[in-house]
């Protein structure tokens, strides 16, 4: 796809073509493109809720992914489905209320909530009437930690 020659030329320098140049790069530790993927979601979607970027991101940066153990040992909060499609479960071993923000591919906040994670380690959220499209969900703390993960609402 257009998506892994971009990351390609990003990430080896290997050029697909077009008048760009890149600068400084190649840029071999690159693990994330996040600006890019929504200014590319963006522009090429179109409104028809095909997302190239978000659907290819993982083939792009083919063998960075965490297993299950990975996700478990780093405490990294859990979603599913992605795409989720009226209901996103939430699975984090974390022990204590944490704020839950979601926004749009803009930034702008969609929603708002605040829930409390305890031995059940999992919480749902309806997304059934939130925009469709590429969406971030927030967790934030106590702590002042804070975690993003990227979801597609259907």
């Amino acid at each position: 796809s257009d998506v892994e020659k971009a990351i390609k030329y990003l990430t080896q320098g290997t050029s697909f073509g077009g008048s760009y140049s890149l600068q400084g790069g190649p840029y071999p530790n690159l693990r994330g493109a996040m600006t890019w993927s929504i200014n590319w979601d963006k522009s090429t979607a179109c409104g028809s809720g095909v997302y190239e970027y978000a659907n290819n991101i993982d083939n792009a940066f083919n063998g960075i992914t965490l297993s299950d153990k990975d996700v478990k040992s780093q405490n990294i909060p859990l979603l599913y489905p992605n795409p989720a499609n009226k209901k996103l479960t939430i699975q984090w071993s974390y022990d204590g209320l944490v704020e839950v923000i979601i926004t749009n591919a803009l930034g702008q906040q969609v929603e708002k909530s605040t829930h409390h994670f305890d031995n059940q380690n999992t919480i749902h959220l309806n997304v059934g009437d939130l925009p469709k499209g590429v969406l971030f969900l927030h967790l934030n703390t106590a702590e002042k930690e804070s975690y993003v993960s990227r979801f597609i609402n259907e």
